[in-house]
């Protein structure tokens, strides 16, 4: 795979704090660990099952326009980004099934300057002062995509079930730390994303703060791209939400060697700069 920069393994609504105890978030890994397991997808068989549980959730389930089964006939939800991602998977421990997945568009070693799938839809709107894409450390810059939580599953007797596990009812959480420990994994410092209100409002509650960088557009609903030095991500919820930190870097063993992701810098608004 050309992208591939390391090969590590990850496992280096309602009130959050009533959702997952008496102990509230304070248990949040443990809660985690408990029910889910982080796999990176970096065999063909991993992939397989991303792409399967892809097309049952994007083609089959939600219905999205421009995803019909049809265009899909060997039942996997493939594009030409994923030969440049870094895909992960989270797995039930119980039944083994795939409860989620989520990649990190990855920028070609061979050519950094390849446009991201955000810079093709919304980089003409792109507010000046705080990116230009030319100014990114490219080569150590993603976009998340496909951040994928199936709404139902399937037990072994072949009933369905919502995904959820009442001990850990924030998935879009657990794929989160998927995303950091690709991204420690990779050495990635710059996150684009393009994300809808409600997923925005949710990260932020978690204190987890991604930038605006272009007004909301019409992309399969309502969407805003989005803009994290990671660094600067991680150092906010560390300060502000230790317990979010321990799931995302798996209570700092995950995090970049030498860069426990925890300083007190003020964040680094000169995104524009491309500041690393």
């Amino acid at each position: 795979m050309p992208w591939a920069k390391k090969n590590t393994d990850p496992g280096c609504g309602g009130d959050p704090a009533v959702a997952v105890g008496a102990k509230g978030l304070s248990d949040l890994l443990n809660a985690f660990n408990d029910h889910f397991e982080l796999v990176f997808a970096n065999t063909p068989e991993l992939l397989d099952e991303v792409f399967r549980l892809r097309y049952r959730t994007i083609c089959e389930d939600m219905q999205v326009p421009g995803y019909e089964p049809w265009r899909y006939p060997d039942g996997r939800e493939v594009d030409t980004y994923d030969a440049r991602s870094a895909h992960c998977l989270i797995r039930h421990r119980s039944t083994g099934q795939a409860a989620g997945c989520v990649r990190l568009i990855l920028a070609p070693i061979d050519d950094p300057s390849q446009p991201f799938p955000i810079e093709s839809v919304s980089g003409g709107r792109f507010d000046p002062a705080k990116v230009n894409p030319a100014l990114l450390p490219r080569g150590d810059t993603a976009e998340i995509s496909r951040l994928i939580v199936p709404r139902l599953l399937k037990n072994a007797d072949g009933k369905v079930s919502p995904h959820r596990s009442p001990a850990f009812p924030f998935p879009v959480l657990g794929l989160l730390a998927a995303v950091m420990r690709l991204s420690s994994a990779h050495g990635v410092t710059h996150l684009y994303a393009i994300m809808e209100p409600l997923l925005n409002r949710l990260l932020r509650r978690f204190s987890l703060h991604f930038e605006p960088i272009a007004p909301p557009i019409e992309y399969h609903g309502v969407r805003q791209a989005h803009l994290g030095v990671v660094a600067d991500v991680m150092s906010r919820a560390y300060r502000e939400r230790r317990e979010v930190w321990n799931l995302l870097t798996d209570a700092g063993r995950c995090a970049p060697e030498g860069n426990h992701w925890s300083t007190p810098d003020e964040p680094r608004v000169a995104v524009a700069a491309g500041q690393r």
